[in-house]
């Protein structure tokens, strides 16, 4: 699958991933990377989406992902 460029299929796309997708409210990045991989080839653009929209943090000590929302 693709990543939507148009922002209300990815804003739909990210409330789907973080809210029922991601079992886990914590995750080891490589960890994220995997369960991001089984959606959309480019998991690091949905990592980075999933900050960037406030859905998780980024401990940058322990590059573990906790969920926000």
């Amino acid at each position: 699958m693709e990543v939507p460029v148009n922002s209300e299929q990815l804003r739909t796309l990210m409330d789907w991933i973080a809210g029922e997708y991601l079992g886990s409210s914590t995750y080891k990045e490589a960890d994220l990377n995997t369960q991001l991989g089984q959606v959309a080839d480019d998991y690091a653009l949905l990592r980075r989406i999933l900050v960037d929209f406030g859905y998780f943090t980024r401990d940058p000590h322990t590059s573990l992902y906790v969920r926000t929302v």
